[in-house]
């Protein structure tokens, strides 16, 4: 949808640019369009990629839940293996993940560990009041 949108939006101003201008076809595709390719598909590439590892973390979080629910009910062994293959997705997904603008990152950076801190906390509690443990 972002995509098509930034398309339309391109396209639609190269249009006005080319009219306002006067500017017959062949002189609207050498002197703009063809100039701003590279960062095009730079541009689109970087949202797919964004796109990819949002999933990614998606499916990341659907199988922390799970094992975090299982943990209860399975052997030590078993938890180990499992755990044991979420590190490695998790590394997996690191690894395959792109970079994020620094600004971006620190603008961001106290609201998603402020999250995590909040999430880790309601799972301690949780497994404290299955066993009846309370802090």
């Amino acid at each position: 949808v972002f995509i098509g949108a930034l398309t339309t939006f391109l396209i639609v101003t190269l249009l006005i640019v080319a009219l306002r201008r006067n500017l017959t076809v062949e002189k609207l595709l050498l002197d703009f369009l063809f100039p701003c390719l590279p960062a095009l598909v730079l541009g689109i590439r970087q949202v797919m990629d964004q796109i990819e590892s949002a999933k990614r973390i998606d499916r990341l979080h659907v199988h922390s839940v799970t094992l975090w629910n299982k943990a209860k009910s399975i052997s030590d062994n078993d938890l180990l293996q499992e755990s044991r293959e979420l590190q490695n997705e998790i590394f997996d997904h690191r690894r395959q993940s792109p970079l994020v603008v620094d600004k971006i990152f620190w603008l961001l950076k106290r609201s998603s560990e402020t999250l995590a801190c909040k999430t880790s906390k309601d799972f301690i509690l949780e497994a404290l009041d299955s066993q009846h443990v309370y802090p």
